[in-house]
């Protein structure tokens, strides 16, 4: 049905469950309480890629572009509706969403597939918006970062959740946790140029038999994690690589010690994730693209360089980017010209804060500071935002463009905001109970 070789696409007519390849449900207009449609809504195939509109009875003119986190490798491709789906509607926002036409860490083909959208909406409903909005989560946060940059002029603001922006930043956070880790164990590891099965494997060995029973116990486990003096020391480490010493990191470094997500499985996903697999492309590309060199690893809290730190960074190993950008995944370069709200959770050390840092300090790079706001929500998840946050923060974004008033935030490139024992407590509006930190003022 209009799929690119090799690829299927879910009917986006239908819910579809990709864990057991079925459909539970189906995508039809929302209802009133009292039984009646709220919405029109249309569904089909264009460029390859699924797509799903819907526009409330009552439309405001304003359009929402919605960009979908990422969704495995398989080879079935599927549209699935904004977590602000019921919200946007009832506020009198139409909406759009693509498939996007592959899987995979696929940005450049979400921004195609996203920006499609506006022919689609255009030809589906024969009507105009008046404004048009970027919303994205996870991956889709980079599709809409870069489509905003792609696309001047197009765009009236961007709204962000929980979103990488790039690639190799990402791959040079996983860098530094893993050879850090390795580092302050003692243990030799590599980072081989042309990456394998069998390297893989020896990284697995390395990391298990030395790493992880010299850093503490309880990895992989419910109870948290008892840490060595060396293990510490490594929290400590990955406390400023994900965005500086916070509220809760303790518990969230515990949590994201505890489950495994990424290539290699069974471990535990910060270390499942070492780019020394990938060259930190995803596997779209030869060569590597993420370096540590230069970067000054802190494994002391002191503000000055330690015997302890000049230790660390003697030891660790350093590596080379050999390839300038992965194909297929955009730079995002900090100049969108319009108002960006971004959502990061600070126990989040999956896609961290840092993410969201080193994106507002491009921006200023640019000249434009004053068109960054952040908001900091207490959860140790990745992307478990509770829509009254999501709903927030769009509405402040939606306020923000049409009276040009920067709307509240935190400044998450303030170190001793980060460190406050009130960091996230502004804007966190839900329940989050897997955060562990000290308590909000009531």
């Amino acid at each position: 049905m209009g799929a690119a070789k090799g690829v299927e696409i879910a009917d986006p007519s239908c819910e579809y469950d990709y864990v057991t390849n079925t459909y539970d449900g189906s995508f039809a207009p929302l209802l009133s309480s009292a039984g009646k449609a709220i919405s029109t809504t249309y569904v089909g195939v264009s460029a390859q890629a699924a797509y799903r509109i819907e526009v409330p009875n009552d439309w405001n003119g304003k359009l929402v572009l919605y960009a979908h986190p990422y969704q495995g490798l398989g080879n079935v491709v599927w549209v699935s509706s904004p977590q602000l789906r019921s919200w946007f509607v009832a506020h009198g926002f139409a909406w759009a969403a693509s498939s996007f036409g592959a899987n995979g860490y696929n940005v450049g083909q979400g921004v195609t597939d996203t920006f499609d959208l506006l022919k689609v909406f255009a030809a589906r409903t024969h009507r105009a918006p008046k404004s048009i909005y970027l919303d994205g989560e996870s991956m889709g946060g980079q599709v809409t970062s870069v489509a905003a940059e792609e696309h001047k002029g197009i765009f009236a603001g961007v709204m962000d959740a929980c979103a990488p922006i790039g690639a190799s930043a990402l791959s040079d956070y996983y860098l530094g946790v893993n050879a850090t880790a390795a580092a302050l164990t003692k243990t030799g590891i590599s980072f081989p140029a042309q990456p394998s099965i069998a390297s893989a494997l020896q990284y697995v060995a390395s990391v298990t038999t030395r790493v992880l029973p010299k850093l503490g116990t309880g990895f992989l486990g419910a109870d948290g994690l008892d840490l060595s003096a060396a293990g510490k020391r490594w929290e400590t480490v990955v406390s400023y690589l994900s965005g500086g010493p916070r509220p809760g990191f303790t518990a969230a470094l515990a949590y994201w010690n505890s489950v495994s997500y990424g290539p290699l499985a069974g471990m535990p996903t910060l270390f499942a994730l070492y780019p020394g697999l990938d060259g930190g492309t995803f596997g779209f590309a030869p060569g590597n693209v993420t370096t540590n060199l230069g970067v000054v690893y802190h494994a002391d809290s002191s503000s000055v360089a330690t015997a302890a730190d000049r230790a660390l960074n003697a030891e660790v190993l350093r590596v080379r980017a050999t390839t300038p950008s992965v194909p297929g995944v955009p730079a995002v370069h900090g100049d969108p010209g319009i108002p960006v709200l971004v959502l990061y959770g600070i126990g989040d050390l999956f896609v961290p804060l840092s993410t969201g840092q080193a994106y507002a300090q491009a921006m200023a790079a640019h000249g434009e500071s004053g068109l960054f706001a952040a908001r900091a929500i207490r959860d140790v998840r990745h992307c478990h935002f509770s829509t009254a946050e999501l709903s927030q923060g769009f509405s402040a974004l939606v306020s923000w463009v049409l009276t040009g008033v920067r709307p509240a935030s935190d400044d998450i490139t303030n170190p001793k905001v980060v460190d406050s024992p009130t960091f996230g407590c502004h804007f966190t509006d839900g329940a989050h109970p897997l955060f562990q930190g000290p308590p909000c003022p009531k």
